[in-house]
């Protein structure tokens, strides 16, 4: 990946990207931005090309970053977190702006992902404020003021974009890991890091190596 495009791609993931991971491009002023002004190609078509390793066009302007979620929220989107609701608030920005495939789009290029289903996490909020009512603990009840909030908006976004068929697991609050790996990206294929080549990748998954959430390399535990 090109100088201008290692820089292009972290301007989109920290500045552009929505919730949902989809970043509208302006090359004028993200050149500007990245100080490539002169360097970077005016061309959308040779952009593209040239971030298709970590970036997928669905539009004009418009790109979705691949494996987004995994890497900035975790592999289960809980709907009684606020922050996660806002990744089904974005996906319903972009389907009101025109962008109607946009559910699908989101999960083809994180297939990682599982959401907790709305059962869930009614069941989640009803088990905590029963706990929180027998001990007393009016913070606590206050507290999930709020996850009823996100429930509701969450509900809301999935009406509209009819997402009630999102990949679930049995129980959001575990995820199936290898014990000898933890904290293990889930797309071993590719490095994260933009500073990071595919070549140097390669070379570190044979020599034993596997890659975290961070985009680091470590050796996986020993058991005794």
């Amino acid at each position: 990946m090109a100088g201008w495009a290692q820089l292009l791609d972290i301007h989109m993931y920290f500045e552009l990207a929505d919730f949902a991971g989809i970043a509208e491009l302006d090359l004028h002023l993200a050149s500007y931005n990245i100080k490539m002004m002169g360097i970077m190609p005016e061309n959308m078509d040779e952009v593209a090309e040239e971030l298709k390793a970590r970036w997928t066009r669905i539009g004009e302007c418009l790109f979705i970053r691949k494996h987004f979620l995994s890497e900035s929220q975790g592999q289960v989107i809980k709907l009684v977190n606020n922050a996660h609701v806002y990744i089904l608030k974005d996906m319903y920005e972009r389907w009101k702006h025109g962008l109607h495939d946009v559910k699908n789009i989101v999960l083809e290029h994180n297939p990682s992902i599982r959401f907790q289903t709305i059962k869930q996490a009614e069941e989640q909020i009803n088990q905590i404020e029963a706990e929180a009512q027998r001990s007393g603990n009016k913070d606590k009840i206050n507290g999930m003021k709020s996850s009823r909030k996100a429930l509701e908006d969450a509900r809301c976004y999935a009406d509209v974009l009819q997402a009630y068929d999102l990949p679930s697991i049995e129980n959001a609050e575990d995820v199936e890991e290898d014990p000898s790996k933890p904290d293990m990206y889930p797309d071993q294929s590719k490095p994260i890091q933009a500073s990071i080549s595919q070549e140097a990748h390669n070379r570190a998954m044979q020599q034993g190596y596997y890659m975290i959430k961070s985009g680091q390399y470590v050796k996986p535990l020993i058991s005794n």
